[in-house]
C-alpha cells in the first residue's frame, strides 16, 4: 500500500559514518572523487593563488590578493569534501593536504575569529562592506561547514574551534542587524543551523533564523544595492591600482567569461539589471513566506530554500512549509529542464519566466542542481513525500553528474541541453564554485540513502551500501546490506539482520520511472504493481510525482532477504506545450537516466538536429568498454541511419562535440 506522508518532522538523518558505500556505480565515482578530483582541485587551488592568499594573510609570504573576492570559499568547500572523504589511513596525500589547510587557516584567522582574505589583504581593518555583493558571509558559511566536517569525520578539533570562534563573531555583530545586513549570497544560514545541531548552542540557530526572517524586508532595495555596487566598484579600482592593473578582477562579482557563450537570449543584460534592482536576483524582493516562485540566481535560491526548510524542521511553522511546497511545485512544473537542471538564464545564472527553457541558452549550472539536491533532502525529512526523493535521484544522475568528467579532472559550469560544438570541459574556472561543490556532494552521498523515525526505516535511494541503523532511543542495531544494478538495471537485493525479531515499518520508494515493480520477502511475492505512464506535461518533460513509498509493516525475523525488481523501460518525454522551442520533439530516458545524442557516435544523423521516426523502437546494449560501462540505446533516424543514445552525464568526455537531448520527431 502507498504510505501516507509523514508530517511530524520526526525523520532523522542517519550519521554518515553508519553508512558505507560499496562497489557499484557510486563507489567508482567516489573513488575518482577521493583519488583524483580532490588532488586535482588542490593543485588548482595552489596554482591559482587561492592558497597563497591565506599564506599572505598569515604573513608567511608577501604579495597582493589574487583572484576574486569570493575565492576563499573554493578552498573551504574542498576542505569539507576532503574531511568527509578522508579515512585517515590509506590516503596520506590527502591527509597531508588537510594538515596544511588547517595550519594555513588557523594562522591566517584573526584573533577574534574573522577570516576573509580579500579584506584582510586589500582593506585591513575594514569588514562587512557591501554584503549583498562581496560574498563575505557566504565565504564564512563554507568555512564553518568545513570545520563541522573536521569535527565529525576526523580527530581534528583545532579547526572546529576556529569556526566556532568565527560563528561567535558573526552572532556578536549581526544579532540585531537590519534587513539590509542579511547576506547577498545565502549559505551562512545553512552553516549556522548545522553548527547548532553539533554544538546545541541555540545562539547559532537564532542568528540563522534572524538572517532568514529579515530577508526581503528592505524598502527600496535597488537603491541600496546600487550604492553598494558603486562602493564595490571603487574598492575594486583600489585593488587594481595596488596590483598595478588597469581593471579590477571581479568588478561585477563573477567572471563573465564563464557565464556567457556566443549566443544568448535577447535583452539579457537589461533583464539582469531589472532582477538586480528589484531584489529578485538576491531573493530580497519578498519575505520568505511569500516566496512561492523560484526567481533570481538559482544557486542562491536553492541554498535559501534549503535553509528555510531547515528552519521549518526546527520550528514546525506551517506557513513556512506552505511556501516551500508551492515554490517547489512551481519549479518542477514551470522552470525545470528534463535533466533536472534549473536556472535557464546566463548573466543572472538563474531563473527566467515560466516555461522559458531554451535548450541552447540553458544555463542549468552544476551548483544549482547540487543546491536543489540539498533542498530536496531537507524536504524529504520535513514531509516524508517520495516526490522529493525521486527528484533528488534524477538530479544526482543527470543535472549534477554531468558537471564532472569521468576522469575527475575537468568540469562543466553550465549544462545546456543542446550544443553546436562550442562547449568543452575545463580543468578549472576563474569562478570555481562547481568543482568543490560536486566533490562535497559525492563525498556525502551516503546520507541520502535512508532515514529513520520511531519504529520506521525509509529507503530513499538504492545505492550499493552497508548500513548500521538504530531507531531513536533504541540501542538495537539493524544491519542492512544493499546491492543494486542501478542505474543500468532495476534489480535490488536487500539483506536485513536483527539481533532479535522486531516489529516496525520498512518504507521502500517505488520510483516514478518504473512501469512495473515486484517486491519479494524471503522469496515470497508480497507486491506486484503496474502503472500506465501519463502524457508528460511538465515544463521540461519530467515529473517526479508518480513516485510513492510502499509500506511494509510486520514483525521482522533475525534475517530477512528482500528483492525488488523495477522495470526499466525506455520512456519518451513530451514537453509542455508552452515550451515552444521543444514543439515536435521528444526526450528519452531509461530508469533514472536521461539520454542524449552526441555527434561522435552519430556522424550521419545531423546532430544537433537529428530526427526520429514516430514509430522508432529502442534497443538496449550494455557496453562495458565505454565510459567504464554504460547502457546505450540504439534506434534509427527518419533516413534509416543508426542512432546511438548515451547518458547525458557522459557527453563532452571524448572530444569537442555537438549534442542534443530533445530530438525532432518525423510526423
Amino acid at each position: 500500500m502507498k504510505t501516507k506522508p509523514i508530517r511530524s518532522r520526526d525523520s532523522i538523518e542517519v550519521a554518515l559514518e553508519s553508512i558505507r558505500i560499496r562497489e557499484g556505480f557510486w563507489s567508482k565515482r567516489r573513488q575518482v572523487n577521493t583519488k583524483t578530483a580532490l588532488t586535482h582541485q588542490w593543485e588548482q587551488l595552489e596554482s591559482t593563488g587561492r592558497l597563497d592568499n591565506f599564506r599572505k594573510a598569515a604573513r608567511q609570504m608577501e604579495g597582493h590578493h589574487q583572484g576574486f573576492f569570493y575565492d576563499d570559499s573554493d578552498v573551504h568547500k574542498w576542505a569539507e569534501a576532503a574531511f568527509i572523504s578522508d579515512d585517515g589511513s590509506d590516503n596520506p596525500v590527502l591527509n597531508s593536504m588537510l594538515d596544511e589547510y588547517v595550519t594555513l587557516i588557523t594562522n591566517a584567522q584573526e584573533a577574534d575569529g574573522y577570516l576573509f582574505t580579500y579584506n584582510q589583504l586589500c582593506f585591513p581593518g575594514q569588514r562587512w562592506n557591501n554584503l549583498q555583493i562581496e560574498s563575505e558571509l557566504y565565504t564564512l558559511g563554507h568555512f564553518i561547514e568545513a570545520g563541522i566536517a573536521a569535527r565529525l569525520y576526523s580527530d581534528d578539533r583545532k579547526l572546529f574551534s576556529a569556526v566556532t570562534k568565527c560563528a561567535d563573531l558573526i552572532a556578536d555583530v549581526f544579532s540585531e542587524a537590519s534587513p539590509l545586513r542579511t547576506p547577498g549570497h545565502q549559505e551562512i544560514e545553512i552553516a549556522l543551523i548545522r553548527l547548532f545541531h553539533v554544538t546545541k548552542n541555540t545562539r547559532y540557530f537564532k542568528m540563522a533564523e534572524r538572517f532568514l526572517e529579515k530577508r526581503g524586508k528592505t524598502p527600496f532595495f535597488g537603491y541600496f544595492l546600487l550604492r553598494q555596487f558603486i562602493n564595490h566598484t571603487r574598492r575594486s579600482k583600489q585593488v587594481a591600482k595596488l596590483k598595478g592593473e588597469t581593471e579590477s578582477d571581479g568588478k561585477l562579482g563573477f567572471d563573465m567569461s564563464e557565464t556567457l557563450s556566443g549566443k544568448e537570449p535577447p535583452f539579457i543584460s537589461l533583464r539582469a539589471n531589472i532582477q538586480f534592482l528589484t531584489g529578485k536576483y538576491h531573493q530580497q524582493h519578498a519575505p520568505i513566506r511569500k516566496m512561492d516562485e523560484p526567481v533570481g540566481h538559482a544557486v542562491r535560491w536553492a541554498y535559501l530554500q534549503t535553509a528555510v526548510t531547515m528552519l521549518y524542521l526546527e520550528t514546525g511553522d506551517a506557513t513556512i512549509l506552505a511556501s516551500l511546497e508551492t515554490s517547489w511545485d512551481n519549479m518542477v512544473r514551470k522552470k525545470m529542464y528534463v535533466t533536472g537542471g534549473i536556472g535557464s538564464l546566463p548573466v543572472v545564472e538563474g531563473f527566467g519566466r515560466s516555461w522559458e527553457l531554451d535548450n541552447e541558452f540553458a544555463y542549468a549550472e552544476t551548483c544549482a542542481a547540487i543546491g536543489s539536491i540539498f533542498w530536496n533532502w531537507q524536504m524529504i525529512l520535513a514531509t516524508g513525500e517520495a516526490k522529493y526523493a525521486e527528484l533528488l535521484e534524477w538530479q544526482l544522475y543527470n543535472a549534477s553528474a554531468v558537471g564532472i568528467a569521468q576522469q575527475g579532472n575537468a568540469y562543466l559550469y553550465r549544462n545546456p541541453l543542446m550544443s553546436t560544438g562550442g562547449l568543452a570541459r575545463k580543468p578549472w574556472f576563474g569562478t570555481a564554485c562547481c568543482p568543490g561543490n560536486i566533490a562535497r556532494l559525492w563525498a556525502q552521498i551516503g546520507k541520502y540513502i535512508v532515514s529513520t523515525e520511531k519504529e520506521a526505516l525509509t529507503l530513499h535511494q538504492y545505492i550499493d551500501s552497508e548500513m548500521d541503523l538504530q531507531f531513536p532511543g533504541d540501542s538495537d542495531i539493524i544491519k542492512i546490506t544493499m546491492g543494486t544494478g542501478l542505474p543500468w538495471n532495476g534489480n535490488i537485493d536487500i539483506s536485513m539482520k536483527l539481533r532479535h525479531s522486531k516489529t516496525f515499518r520498512l518504507r521502500l520508494r517505488i520510483p516514478g520511472w518504473a512501469r512495473t515493480w515486484q517486491v519479494k520477502i524471503d522469496d515470497q511475492i508480497v507486491e506486484n504493481g503496474k502503472k500506465s505512464f501519463p502524457s508528460v506535461q511538465t515544463a521540461g518533460g519530467y515529473s517526479p510525482y508518480e513516485a510513492f513509498y510502499l509500506d511494509l509493516e510486520r514483525s521482522w525475523n533475525e534475517h530477512t532477504s528482500i528483492e525488488l525488481l523495477f522495470e526499466m523501460s525506455t520512456v519518451r518525454h513530451q514537453p509542455h506545450p508552452k515550451v515552444k522551442s521543444n514543439t515536435g520533439k521528444i526526450a528519452i530516458s531509461r530508469g533514472p537516466i536521461v539520454y542524449c545524442l552526441e555527434d561522435i557516435d552519430n556522424s550521419a544523423a545531423g546532430v544537433p538536429d537529428a530526427t526520429l521516426s514516430l514509430d522508432s523502437s529502442f534497443a538496449e546494449h550494455h557496453n562495458s568498454n565505454l565510459f567504464d560501462g554504460i547502457t546505450t540505446l540504439d534506434s534509427t533516424d527518419s533516413a534509416g541511419n543508426r542512432l546511438v543514445f548515451i547518458p547525458y552525464f557522459c557527453w563532452a568526455n571524448r572530444a569537442l562535440s555537438k549534442m542534443q537531448v530533445w530530438v525532432n520527431v518525423d510526423q
